[in-house]
């Protein structure tokens, strides 16, 4: 079997693997996986290793990911956390450090590069990703965008769990949602509610979402 097609095979097995085991805990109790910040992060990182081995992740990208200092994070964020004392408390961030290849880029700014797709080009993988002190993820932000082969135009599709409620109505601006369109920092574009997931089956998602036979 091909290499690219025997590690997509096992990721799909895992895949099932994990919803089986998210039914079963949905019914002992409401709520998220609990895990140590390191394991969320190596958890991650793994996750970030299949897709290399699938040809979709570019080569040592996963290396970038890790804990992040809170002075990373953007102002407008360390304003809305602060006011709310999360970063007064045990709080961890998990994202995307500096490449010295590519410069000193803020948070924001910074990417993990994705192989050419028969559905995207040009693609990008952004991870931000909040865990409080019990081990639960409490906030995240998870974007895949590039280019649609198909249409030749922009396009992104991201995750996100507010940390802080952004809404003054919880039914015009969920705390989990998606988001989907040509450009991320257009605020006009809809958002559909979610229930809350994980970071690594967001990244799933948003894998099978644009790479669903892997790389071409």
């Amino acid at each position: 079997m091909d290499e690219q097609l025997e590690a997509r095979e096992k990721w799909r097995l895992d895949a099932v693997k994990r919803a089986e085991e998210r039914l079963v805990w949905a019914k002992k109790r409401e709520g998220r996986r609990s895990s140590r910040p390191d394991a969320w992060t190596d958890t991650l990182r793994k996750r970030l290793v299949a897709y290399y081995k699938m040809g979709v992740l570019a080569p040592r990208e996963q290396l970038r990911l890790g804990r992040l200092e809170h002075h990373e994070l953007p102002a407008s964020d360390r304003k809305r956390l602060s006011e709310r004392g999360l970063l007064t408390r045990d709080m961890n961030v998990i994202g995307i450090g500096p490449d010295k290849n590519r410069g000193q880029l803020d948070l924001i700014d910074r990417a993990l590069q994705l192989k050419h797709g028969a559905r995207l080009r040009g693609g990008s993988l952004r991870i931000l990703v909040y865990v409080d002190r019990s081990g639960l993820t409490i906030g995240a932000s998870i974007q895949i965008q590039g280019t649609d082969a198909e249409r030749n135009k922009p396009v992104y599709a991201r995750y996100d769990l507010d940390v802080v409620p952004l809404g003054a109505d919880p039914l015009t601006h969920f705390d989990a949602h998606w988001h989907y369109g040509e450009d991320p920092n257009d605020d006009v574009d809809p958002r559909w509610p979610t229930l809350v997931l994980d970071p690594d089956e967001v990244l799933d998602i948003l894998v099978d979402m644009w790479f669903p036979r892997a790389p071409a």
